[in-house]
């Protein structure tokens, strides 16, 4: 009889891969419990695990639209991409935006060598939503609004199996999710805490976007308190 006692983690979610894909017993213990209830999700909606991944923009109009109604995320994002970019030089890991539904908005531009899924994959317009390309950490965080890691064969489709990826959400003023960041690197494991960095990061784009959404707010009361007064038409002319 085959044992959960590995000597690795790999090993071991290799084997918890074969006896729920293969025989349908619940990986207890070795997954994440969000790892486990997305490779759930990609079940029921008749995904394969050795099914071809191809990263698929959704269609111009909408990605179109992705940028513009998150305008202000990526002004906050693009405040912290050079710095990012700086961080991540020495790592081999690369950054992205989504908007809510996993649509990407925004994505550092690492080139490394070795990489074939990374450049192809971060593109504007690309969809990370779990029911385009399984389990990731994006994927995960936009579907649950929780921070989510997801290293090697924990993603759901073979093809993938060597990328590690760490995604945290970014919240408005209301608390609702209003994009996620995500941190990954193609075949090299993390060899930091890459969890607590991209928390890090998204908290630090969440003030300036807060920010922002304040200055909105206050221009809004203001023309609306110049309307009710019957002062905007003289304010306009």
């Amino acid at each position: 009889m085959q044992s959960l006692f590995f000597s690795t983690h790999a090993d071991r979610i290799a084997l918890a891969r074969q006896r729920y894909f293969e025989e349908g017993e619940p990986p207890s213990g070795i997954l994440s419990e969000a790892v486990f209830q997305s490779w759930a999700r990609c079940l029921r909606q008749k995904q394969h695990p050795c099914g071809q991944l191809e990263f698929q923009p959704v269609s111009a109009s909408r990605a179109q639209l992705a940028l513009q109604k998150n305008r202000l995320l990526r002004d906050a994002w693009l405040a912290d991409a050079s710095e990012l970019d700086a961080v991540l030089g020495a790592t081999n890991c690369g950054a992205m935006l989504t908007d809510p539904s996993g649509v990407l908005i925004g994505a550092t531009c690492s080139r490394r060598g070795h990489e074939k899924i990374t450049p192809v994959a971060h593109r504007i317009g690309v969809n990370f939503a779990e029911e385009a390309i399984g389990t990731t950490a994006p994927g995960i965080v936009a579907r649950t609004g929780k921070q989510a890691c997801v290293q090697g064969a924990e993603h759901f489709f073979e093809s993938v199996n060597f990328m590690h990826c760490a995604a945290a959400p970014i919240r408005d003023i209301h608390g609702n999710l209003a994009g996620v960041l995500d941190m990954s690197s193609e075949g090299i494991a993390f060899n930091f805490d890459a969890a607590s960095v991209v928390g890090l990061y998204a908290s630090s784009m969440l003030a300036p976007l807060v920010k922002l959404l304040q200055g909105l707010v206050s221009c809004v009361f203001f023309f609306h308190a110049l309307s009710h007064h019957g002062f905007y038409g003289k304010f306009i002319l």
